[in-house]
């Protein structure tokens, strides 16, 4: 039925068309974006909240869906073939895949060379089994598929049971350790034993999730019981206006932007180093070298890159204008916002492949703050430009 066998190279084009697919409600703004622009009041935008019918929301999500995936491709030479970047989640698909197809840990081997696998599955097994030795390749493989079994399952049974009996994701574990002495419950303080958040953790690693729980801490513990009793928020704790909830989301705002511009600073003076140092190697090396990492039948031509990169610009800048209008943000203004985009989405991705964060709230708000000074005063103006800058 198929022209090849399902293998590794067809396993990663459809990991990538679901996790594309997936995605897409996160990178076309419709967790933050667009509902921001549905929360917005007179005060913040003279006609009110501005609420997308379905094809406008469709002709948004085509806006924004093209231009950043031309522009990754240059990047994928730069951060992946010549900079090695670690990528620890795309590392962690393809130890899946390899898994999955019986292949060699590709973490482990000591071959940078990329190519098509045109050998049959008994080959390849035959292999594998010559570099590990036939009892170790069992073994090995065996484990990790039944530890990947145990964990959906405990994940999909947790799961399945906390959407019939919620109360299971709301634990107020602070009040039975305080036999309800102090109401911690009250200042949203409970534990929802998520097991996606742990595998994430897991990923993550120790420095990251302790930050996060001494954010935690700080915010919750600390900052949102002050707001409350100084009279800063009087109002509900879990209330976006007048709440500490809504009140310490402009102190981690303040926190975030500084953290992400300074950070995309030192990220971006890092690479103009490594360029100028690397400038001479690179010109001995040839682009050649750098283009082994597949056949050429899979490689993008520089021609397709600009052309589509072109195109799908242009269809951005017009797009954006016929769902919002040149009076809400002037076609050369979308054009900056592309611009702003392309630039962040480089320290962007450096981020991503070094630390496995992926910066895109700060990145939105690093353009949402430029945006400030360019349109001052237009908040849907603003709020467009961030999700560009996200998408």
């Amino acid at each position: 039925m198929l022209k090849h066998k399902f293998g590794p190279i067809e396993n990663v084009v459809l990991q990538t068309t679901a996790v594309a697919t997936a995605t897409m409600p996160l990178a076309a703004g419709f967790v933050g974006v667009i509902p921001a622009m549905e929360l917005m009041t007179q005060k913040d935008n003279a006609n009110g909240p501005v609420i997308l019918t379905a094809k406008q929301l469709i002709l948004w999500s085509l806006a924004v869906a093209f231009f950043g995936v031309f522009f990754a491709i240059p990047l994928r030479k730069q951060a992946i073939i010549r900079e090695k970047l670690k990528f620890p989640s795309g590392t962690a698909t393809a130890q899946m895949i390899s898994l999955l197809h019986e292949k060699q840990d590709p973490t482990i081997e000591n071959s940078t060379l990329r190519r098509r696998v045109g050998a049959s599955a008994a080959q390849d097994r035959q292999e594998q089994e010559r570099l590990l030795g036939s009892d170790d390749f069992e073994s090995v493989w065996s484990l990790k598929l039944r530890g990947l079994i145990a964990s959906f399952s405990l994940s999909s049974v947790y799961t399945l049971i906390s959407y019939f009996y919620p109360l299971i994701n709301t634990l107020p574990i602070f009040n039975w350790l305080t036999f309800n002495l102090v109401d911690f419950r009250a200042w949203e303080w409970y534990f929802t034993p998520s097991f996606s958040y742990i595998g994430q953790g897991i990923i993550m690693g120790l420095p990251t999730t302790l930050s996060m729980l001494l954010g935690c801490i700080v915010g919750w513990g600390i900052l949102s019981p002050m707001a409350f009793y100084a009279g800063w928020a009087p109002g509900p704790v879990d209330d976006w206006k007048t709440g500490s909830k809504g009140w310490i989301l402009w102190i981690s705002l303040g926190v975030m932007i500084a953290e992400s511009c300074v950070s995309l600073l030192i990220v971006l003076a890092r690479t103009l180093i490594r360029l100028c140092q690397h400038k001479t190697q690179y010109h001995l090396v040839g682009e050649e070298g750098a283009a082994e990492d597949a056949p050429s039948d899979q490689q993008i031509s520089i021609l397709i890159t600009v052309v589509g990169l072109i195109l799908s610009t242009i269809s951005c800048i017009y797009l954006v204008d016929w769902v919002f209008g040149s009076d809400v943000l002037p076609k050369k203004m979308t054009l900056l916002a592309i611009f702003v985009a392309m630039f962040l989405s480089i320290l962007g991705v450096r981020a991503l492949g070094e630390t496995d964060l992926n910066p895109v709230s700060g990145i939105g708000k690093i353009s949402q703050v430029l945006f400030a000074g360019f349109i001052p005063g237009n908040i849907l103006a603003n709020l467009i430009a961030g999700g560009i800058a996200e998408a």
